[in-house]
């Protein structure tokens, strides 16, 4: 029987993350996501982790390679698949637009497809071929995926076989660990952060 375990962490926050606006790929962490970044490494620091997996995003990849400072040796692969919704024409931009623009075009949050950009439905199909390959390659492994809140949030829905208006939280740094075979799926962590109120 197959099995995996799944380390998911999401990556230190940014000062769009606070202000809610539509992220550019280059957005650094702000020094608040360093200090996040610093304690969600240290609270893994002791976590078996035989390979980890980023999304091809700067702030993603900056709080895994921070994680890995404790884990050295381990190979890190940078996958697309898991990096953040594309928003198109909305980059830059607050949440509460793209909201409007959803209202007026009659359609649910899953199906809109910004101009230049990509739907939720499209990041859960990418995502859960992610996840799929992940686990017919990596079975009996201890596996650390570092993502954003769109792509942490879908591949929990699929593990849990959640549907998509289930509402689902990833919190900045915030630590899922699922135990997961063929047959079933253990869930030991679910976006926590008790490593931010040290």
């Amino acid at each position: 029987m197959r099995g995996m375990r799944l380390i998911l962490v999401r990556h230190g926050v940014t000062k769009m993350n606070i202000h809610k606006v539509f992220q550019h790929t280059d957005e650094p962490l702000s020094a608040e996501g360093l200090n996040q970044i610093a304690k969600v490494a240290n609270r893994l620091r002791h976590e078996h982790i035989d390979v980890i997996f980023v999304s091809s995003i700067l702030r993603a990849q900056r709080t895994a390679e921070e994680i890995a400072k404790y884990h050295p040796g381990i190979a890190m692969h940078v996958d697309r698949r898991l990096d953040e919704r594309e928003a198109g024409v909305f980059r830059g931009r607050p949440y509460s637009d793209m909201e409007e623009a959803i209202a007026c075009a009659g359609i649910s949050m899953a199906e809109f497809v910004p101009a230049g950009g990509e739907s939720w439905n499209a990041v859960a199909h990418r995502t859960m071929d992610f996840f799929h390959d992940v686990f017919r390659e990596q079975h009996g492994k201890n596996v650390l995926v570092v993502g954003h809140g769109g792509s942490v949030t879908s591949i929990v829905r699929h593990v849990l076989k959640w549907t998509a208006e289930k509402e689902v939280s990833a919190s900045n740094t915030g630590v899922s660990i699922f135990n997961i075979s063929d047959q079933s799926c253990t869930v030991e962590l679910l976006d926590c952060t008790k490593h931010l109120q040290s």
